[in-house]
């Protein structure tokens, strides 16, 4: 569909007035990290962006708790934010603004801010 990478802005607005663009060209060609969580703490899908910058494989990633991956200082505003009904809003199918700070295989810091879908 896209013989280049797109900017944050670009998908905003086509996710926004493109009718033809899907969630899956989302995860094709956005060129920062993008998942789906479900409600029992797991990656559902990334995108490729999400694994180079991790380091991981997306079976790593979707087979362990994401939990796992956040940097130990913020599991536990993630945990509570999740617990507390803080993370996804109130009809729990989208994942709101959150920040979090993840450890790549390597053992590097890799920060991520933004939006999930929630996935079943």
């Amino acid at each position: 569909m896209f013989n280049k990478k797109l900017t944050e802005k670009e998908v905003d607005y086509i996710l926004e007035n493109d009718e033809h663009f899907s969630l899956d060209d989302l995860f094709s060609y956005a060129p920062f990290m993008v998942c789906a969580v479900n409600k029992k703490g797991f990656l559902t899908k990334v995108n490729m962006m999400f694994c180079d910058i991790l380091g991981y494989t997306c079976e790593e990633l979707t087979t362990t708790p994401f939990i796992e991956f956040v940097h130990p200082e913020d599991k536990d505003k993630t945990v509570r934010a999740y617990l507390e009904g803080d993370v996804f809003n109130e009809d729990a199918e989208h994942y709101k603004g959150f920040q979090n700070r993840y450890v790549t295989k390597g053992g590097d810091v890799a920060n991520w801010s933004g939006n999930l879908l929630l996935r079943d």
